[in-house]
């Protein structure tokens, strides 16, 4: 008989690198279209997450990157100051894609 296999505790999740894809700006490409195959690899060793309100701080938390897909509406002058907060602060690279 096999031993059961362990489970995640949420301490052990929070301390794994974690990917937040932003989808509150109408993004072009998302987690279920477009990056679909790169989530699929990155759930592996990452933990993969959807941010779906406003860019704030709090929001950000403890996301080692964060990746804006070609948005299609604007960031507001908060949003921009929570991800000049969190850039430096936290030195976390944003990768951002823009729509061709």
């Amino acid at each position: 008989m096999m031993p059961p296999a362990p489970q995640m505790g949420m301490e052990e999740l929070s301390s794994r690198n974690t990917v937040l894809f932003t989808q509150c700006k109408r993004e072009l490409f998302t987690i279920n279209s477009g990056y679909k195959s790169w989530h699929r690899r990155l759930r592996n060793s990452w933990k993969v997450g959807q941010l779906k309100e406003e860019i704030s701080i709090e929001c950000l938390g403890e996301a080692k990157l964060l990746i804006i897909a070609a948005p299609r509406e604007r960031f507001t002058s908060l949003e921009f100051e929570s991800l000049k907060r969190y850039r430096i602060t936290t030195c976390s690279p944003i990768l951002r894609s823009l729509p061709t």
